[in-house]
């Protein structure tokens, strides 16, 4: 999978960007074929921001979270994305 790694109003550390990429490649193991993957993190004072956008089955999946903390939110915002793949999943499945 294709991830592509940017920040916003801050310089995040390697440790924070492991982190958010080991996160992400949770959700491989159930995409097949060519997919992209695109991470956010925005800081805003004490708010964090974290948005997620992935392409996968013909559709772009998003998940958006805020607090205080990105290494609490961003396991948050992918499990979103797992919730509405295995749903979409199912879905083009039973048709």
């Amino acid at each position: 999978m294709n991830v592509t790694f940017s920040a916003r109003h801050f310089e995040p550390t390697t440790k924070l960007q492991n982190f958010a990429t080991k996160e992400i490649s949770k959700i491989e193991k159930h995409l097949t074929g060519y997919n992209s993957c695109e991470l956010i993190l925005e800081e805003s004072g004490n708010l964090k921001v974290v948005d997620i956008r992935l392409n996968a089955l013909g559709t772009v999946f998003k998940a958006r979270v805020e607090d205080d903390d990105f290494y609490k939110i961003i396991p948050k915002a992918v499990n979103k994305l797992e919730k509405q793949f295995r749903s979409k999943k199912s879905k083009v499945q039973s048709r």
